[in-house]
């Protein structure tokens, strides 16, 4: 008998085409407020562009997001929100020229 040995151990479970059960739930319950709680506060000429404008919001959050690999906007913009504001991050504009130098350096040695 031959066994066949996984490539992954951990791979993430998808329910409906590549929506995750996390992703879902949020669109369950993005819907959810969609419809009922904030369908009142709506004006009733409003109501369709409300529901598409949401409905796509909802779908975007649940994308894979371009900036941070493995990770969907919703948790990209959760980071936005949650990063400390005060801590500096240089920027290294020339990080080519400075490698570039760094190697010659070290051939010259």
């Amino acid at each position: 008998m031959k066994y066949e040995i996984p490539k992954e151990i951990k791979s993430p479970a998808k329910i409906i085409f590549s929506l995750l059960g996390k992703d879902l739930l949020i669109l369950l319950f993005g819907s959810l407020i969609l419809l009922t709680v904030m369908d009142d506060v709506v004006h009733s000429w409003l109501k369709i562009p409300y529901y598409v404008v949401g409905f796509g919001f909802l779908l975007f959050l649940v994308w894979n997001a371009p900036t941070n690999q493995g990770k969907k906007n919703y948790q990209a913009l959760y980071y936005l929100i949650k990063r400390k504001r005060v801590t500096y991050h240089p920027l290294d504009i020339h990080s080519v020229e400075n490698t570039e130098l760094l190697c010659n350096e070290r051939e010259r040695r």
